[in-house]
């Protein structure tokens, strides 16, 4: 089984368990990726991810909101986040704490 398809397995069954499950604490003040990106010039999202299927931990003990702070000083438009906790060693904490702590976009990257 490759990668992919142990990914997919998983999703699978996460989506099992989460189905019922409420998001409102995620819900905050909107912020407009389109317009984050119509600025002139380019524009940047930033990446956080904790580890890689392929490469395991990439920044062990690094805390995502203080990369998310220094992302947005930085210039970028807006940051993602991914939140597979199995795989990528994101989750919705991590996306609501680094939401909390910009003013720009902040963007969810999972597997559905």
């Amino acid at each position: 089984m490759n990668i992919l398809d142990r990914i997919l397995d998983l999703k699978r069954q996460e989506v099992d368990q989460i189905q019922d499950t409420e998001f409102g604490d995620l819900v905050g003040q909107i912020r407009s990726l389109k317009e984050a990106l119509a600025s002139p010039g380019i524009s940047i999202i930033a990446e956080i991810k904790m580890k890689s299927p392929s490469e395991g931990e990439i920044l062990p003990n690094a805390d995502p909101v203080q990369i998310a702070k220094e992302y947005e000083s930085a210039g970028a438009a807006a940051i993602s986040v991914l939140t597979d906790q199995s795989f990528f060693g994101g989750s919705l904490d991590i996306l609501k704490s680094v939401r909390d702590a910009v003013s720009i976009p902040v963007i969810r990257k999972d597997f559905i």
